[in-house]
């Protein structure tokens, strides 16, 4: 994506030039791999729906790999020595932001060996095994912590039904061989694929049923702790990142400096869930921290009765105390944090131990209104992507799966797209109405819908609904077409593994809300002519029908033989036409031309 970052700063440019503000919400058709480069392109996507900005980092981060830490620690010592010096010297007490990183697993059952697992991304995990699926760390596991502790973790229920599709979808998986090879021993073909596909590491449940219930998953460490952060306000705002050795064996390969700073009496370490990170880092690493200098954030701000419970995430204590929020990006969460780091995961494990020191300065010096129910009450819309997956490739990427010829797929392409979208409820409301009072012809938007949904597609608008309703509907398309009894002539299934694969992919981006529409966002706008009924008809913003006919327009120039020079002109013209069109054609002074203009025009050709 960086070949464009050129292009979209000349149109950042150009926007701010005509003091137009930057994107608040963007559909691509690639959301949570290019996310951040769109995030860097545009800050405005870094602001949520309720104005809450993302929690600025001081301009002071250092990042130590695991080689230059354990290199003679000649570089680390550069850094921590005047910091310990600095405590030495020091009369008062010097809080500190700590937080750490490890690799785990989520599983059913009890891992038996320290290997460390793969992790993956929300694109690769499909094709993880149905017994592990990768997942966050421990550290941000609990960040996903409701704030009420009658609710469950959002995560371990969200990995809990993956583990079940994947459960689901290895039996349709060999189930679907099976038909297309005239086999019919699919019960042992499931057996040994599951067997093969079982890490040696893991015990193999019992088989069961994808329909019976299973327990939860219960996530174990898997190695030692491999990346500290810590925050510092003084002598000078900083955060440092210390990369461990992922396979260190003994005192030895952690840093002394670091054992130093840790144990030194002057220094408190401050933290949410701080006691997960002080109890591995002594267990792993022997780091001797003394259970009178760390202080965990939640408790520390319920006994002053800011907060009503312990347990509440990190990310609500920053839109609590600092009026700013973090970022949880799937894609960078679930990473591996035992490699060299990528930018975007230094920012974001530099921005959680920065937040823990800022949030505790806060808690402690700052007069805080008491406490009330409704500042706790932060609704999901908050963490609604700002990049999202547009609806046309979202529906089109286990469509293109299928088989071209398949007799199954057009109506399974109808259904897809009868689940992801629903009609407005208070449109549809006021159309019913209308059409059971029209007369002549009175009918219903129901029988309507059965025989000339074109009509209310032009007067009703559509909405995508929020995750909790969008993927039990598309669950229910999935297992509909996973019926053997779908396959056509030759005796393929429509179902195949690949279409499994991205179904299970969708969902993923479902669950997340990359796929919804955000509250209090218009997507459809009235036109300013009537129907035939005189009901308003809109038109839909998505605008994905224009903009993949755009593209053959433009791979038109090619089959022309045009010049660089000349295509670069002809792309700029279409550009313009097109963003001047898009802005302006709904507007009453946009000047049309009469019919007998095109008519002309078309005789001339």
């Amino acid at each position: 994506m960086e070949e464009l970052r050129h292009s979209f700063e000349q149109m950042k440019g150009t926007h701010e030039l005509f003091g137009h503000d930057g994107p608040s919400l963007l559909y691509v058709d690639n959301c949570c791999q290019t996310s951040p480069f769109w995030k860097s392109m545009f800050p405005t996507l870094s602001v949520d729906n309720a104005g809450t900005t993302l929690l600025e980092l001081p301009p002071k981060i250092l990042y130590f790999t695991s080689k230059q830490a354990q290199s003679g620690e000649k570089q680390l010592d550069v850094i921590l020595a005047p910091l310990i010096l600095f405590l030495d010297k020091s009369e008062d007490t010097v809080f500190i932001g700590l937080d750490t990183e490890w690799v785990v697993n989520f599983t059913t059952t009890t891992p038996t060996l320290d290997a460390m697992p793969e992790e993956t991304n929300c694109d690769d995990i499909g094709s993880a095994p149905a017994e592990q699926v990768a997942s966050p760390t421990p550290s941000e596991e609990k960040e996903d912590e409701l704030f009420f502790e009658e609710f469950p973790s959002m995560s371990t229920a969200r990995l809990h039904e993956l583990n079940l599709l994947k459960q689901q979808r290895s039996s349709l998986v060999s189930r679907s061989r099976s038909l297309s090879r005239g086999r019919s021993s699919t019960r042992q073909q499931t057996s040994a694929s599951r067997r093969r596909s079982s890490p040696q590491s893991i015990r193999e449940p019992p088989e069961t049923s994808p329909s019976e219930p299973q327990p939860p998953p219960k996530a174990y460490k898997k190695g030692k702790v491999c990346l500290v952060q810590l925050a510092f306000s003084v002598p000078e705002p900083q955060v440092v990142l210390i990369q461990l050795k992922p396979n260190g064996r003994s005192e030895s390969d952690f840093p002394s400096l670091l054992s130093k700073l840790l144990q030194h009496p002057k220094a408190h370490f401050v933290g949410n869930y701080i006691h997960f990170d002080v109890g591995h880092l002594n267990e792993d690493w022997n780091a001797k921290i003394h259970e009178d200098h760390w202080t965990a954030l939640a408790p520390f701000c319920k006994e002053r009765g800011w907060i009503p419970k312990a347990k509440i995430g990190l990310d609500a204590l920053c839109r609590v105390f600092l009026n700013k929020r973090l970022d949880k990006s799937e894609d960078v969460r679930v990473s591996n944090w035992g490699t060299v780091l990528k930018p975007e995961q230094q920012e974001y494990a530099a921005r959680d131990a920065w937040a823990s020191l800022q949030v505790f300065i806060a808690a402690s010096t700052r007069d805080v209104e008491p406490f009330t129910e409704a500042r706790l009450q932060i609704p999901n819309t908050l963490n609604d992507p700002s990049v999202k997956l547009d609806a046309f490739h979202g529906i089109n990427r286990p469509l293109k799966e299928c088989a071209a010829q398949h007799p199954y797929l057009p109506p399974f392409a109808g259904d897809m797209h009868k689940a992801m979208f629903i009609w407005d409820p208070a449109i549809r409301d006021q159309v019913d109405t209308f059409l059971r009072m029209r007369q002549p012809n009175p009918t219903t938007f129901d029988d309507m819908l059965r025989t000339d949904e074109a009509y209310l597609l032009e007067v009703c608008p559509q909405i995508i609904p929020p995750p909790d309703i969008l993927v039990p509907r598309l669950q229910k398309v999935f297992a509909d077409y996973t019926n053997p009894e779908f396959k056509d002539h030759k005796g393929n299934p429509l179902m195949t593994p690949k279409v499994i694969d991205a179904f299970e992919k969708l969902l993923v981006h479902a669950r997340k809300g990359c796929l919804s529409d955000r509250p209090g966002v218009a997507l459809y706008f009235p036109n300013k002519k009537k129907n035939k009924d005189g009901l308003t008809t809109y038109w839909c913003a998505r605008g994905t029908s224009k903009l993949e006919a755009g593209h053959q327009k433009y791979g038109k120039n090619s089959s022309w033989n045009m010049g660089p020079e000349l295509t670069c002109s002809s792309l700029a013209v279409q550009r313009h036409r097109s963003v001047f069109s898009t802005y302006s054609r709904h507007l009453k002074t946009y000047p049309s031309l009469p019919p007998s203009f095109h008519k002309q025009a078309k005789h001339s050709s």
